[in-house]
């Protein structure tokens, strides 16, 4: 359960999991901020019924994002940063969740500038 997920990083790590709209549905100022600055992201969290995975960016190789997932038995697929939105949008399409990790304060303080 997603649910258990957050509540575990939260509690644990200061982590929240903010929950990405599609491309073209913004429901709140956290959400267009992290779609303005998707490149930037380091990972994202997917959720597709009840297996969940990732997208990954290193340091190393900076322009790819490499899903993590354990249903793939070969190579990890990699994508590229520039194509990530198109992947996202992929994704809701076929029913799934994608959320970004962020530290809760960091989240606070970067909408607390935007205002």
């Amino acid at each position: 359960n997603i649910q258990v997920i957050k509540n575990a990083l939260q509690l644990q790590c200061n982590i929240e999991l903010i929950q990405l709209d599609g491309r073209n549905v913004i429901t709140n100022s956290e959400n267009s901020f992290i779609r303005n600055h998707i490149f930037d992201e380091q990972a994202l969290f997917i959720q597709q019924a009840d297996h969940y995975f990732c997208a990954r960016r290193f340091d190393n190789c900076p322009d790819h994002f490499f899903l993590i997932n354990s249903l793939t038995y070969d190579k990890h697929k990699k994508i590229q940063r520039n194509r990530i939105n198109d992947y996202i949008d992929y994704l809701h399409e076929h029913d799934s969740c994608v959320y970004v990790p962020v530290c809760a304060n960091i989240i606070k303080w970067k909408l607390y500038h935007l205002i």
